[in-house]
């Protein structure tokens, strides 16, 4: 009976919406400077401000960037889709959401991206077998 409780307060927390809820990644809101501040795999890793690791976005570009030197650049497009890799669910609740796609590739094939509070959140792989990654980038620019 405890369990039953404990679930429909769990439950009824995920039912409202916050204001933290993720936004729709669109070019426009994806446009500008961002600078990673946490990266998580099998170990995490906290960054401070002004750790030159720079992601920079256009319309229909962006530019990866370590200490000012270019590492990556190409083009992305962001579409719709399921958030089941190779039969696993990743670690983002949400079954479909925005994956960003780059020419050549950064971070992973399937990148799944949210902005929420204020972040830029990525996530790859499938958390159920340790193959999980994800970062946090905060906006610069």
């Amino acid at each position: 009976m405890k369990h039953a409780y404990l679930y429909l307060i769990l439950l009824s927390f995920l039912a409202c919406k916050k204001a933290s809820d993720p936004t729709t990644v669109t070019p426009a809101i994806l446009k500008g400077k961002w600078e990673i501040r946490q990266a998580a795999g099998q170990i995490l890793i906290d960054y401070p401000s002004g750790n030159g690791h720079i992601l920079e976005f256009t319309s229909n570009g962006f530019t990866y960037q370590d200490s000012g030197k270019v590492k990556l650049s190409g083009s992305y497009v962001i579409t719709q889709e399921s958030t089941i890799v190779d039969g696993c669910q990743t670690a983002f609740p949400e079954t479909t959401m925005d994956r960003l796609v780059t020419d050549p590739i950064f971070m992973a094939n399937k990148l799944f991206v949210k902005i929420e509070g204020g972040q830029l959140k990525f996530q790859s792989g499938c958390s159920m077998y340790d193959g999980a990654a994800s970062s946090i980038w905060a906006r610069i620019q």
